[in-house]
């Protein structure tokens, strides 16, 4: 085959050519890159109105976490505020609480560990209270030195044990139940 075209020419031809292959792909890049873009958006809008919920969400979260810390903080006055009236001095009543626990912890012994205090009105006219003392003694002749002293006490209608306190015979952990009555005045929470 022979070529009829000139040197020149057919270089101008090539840069023809090259230029249109290089317009082609460059409009097929741009196509498809259009293409992906629109693909993309329905995917975008769709983060962006999850996102938008999930905000909401916190929101609506944080409002009840705030809520149930109120309640707590309610609640938490509420239980001190039971607690004071319970300790509060009533004068020209009988025994208020903390008389009764400072009696108690006068009469305590080195070898005796008090752990928790219970107090509770027996009676709807408030003349009978019951008490639980719970701790930790030593040994079994110290709990019974310290029933003894609290059994001595003129505040204390009965000092109760049971005996399954004494099954061991060193850190023994115990409950002691003692009952008050008030004859003529009603003891005060």
């Amino acid at each position: 085959m022979v070529n009829l075209l000139p040197t020149g020419e057919k270089l101008r031809i090539r840069k023809i050519y090259k230029a249109r292959l290089l317009i082609s792909a460059l409009v097929f890049s741009f196509v498809v890159g259009a293409v992906g873009a629109a693909a993309l958006l329905p995917a975008f809008f769709w983060s962006f109105v999850k996102d938008r919920e999930a905000r909401q969400r916190l929101v609506v979260v944080e409002q009840v976490i705030s809520i149930e810390e109120r309640k707590n903080i309610r609640e938490s006055v509420a239980d001190a505020n039971q607690k004071i009236v319970l300790l509060a001095e009533t004068k020209g009543k009988i025994s208020p609480i903390h008389e009764i626990i400072e009696t108690i912890l006068a009469r305590k012994t080195s070898g005796i560990a008090l752990t928790a205090f219970f107090s509770e009105q027996k009676s709807v006219d408030g003349k009978e209270r019951a008490m639980t003392l719970s701790g930790i003694s030593q040994n079994r002749s110290t709990l019974l030195f310290f029933v003894n002293e609290l059994r001595e006490e003129d505040i204390f209608t009965e000092v109760n044990v049971p005996v399954s306190n004494f099954a061991k015979n060193r850190d023994i952990p115990f409950s002691i139940s003692i009952l008050l009555i008030s004859n003529s005045i009603p003891l005060q929470i």
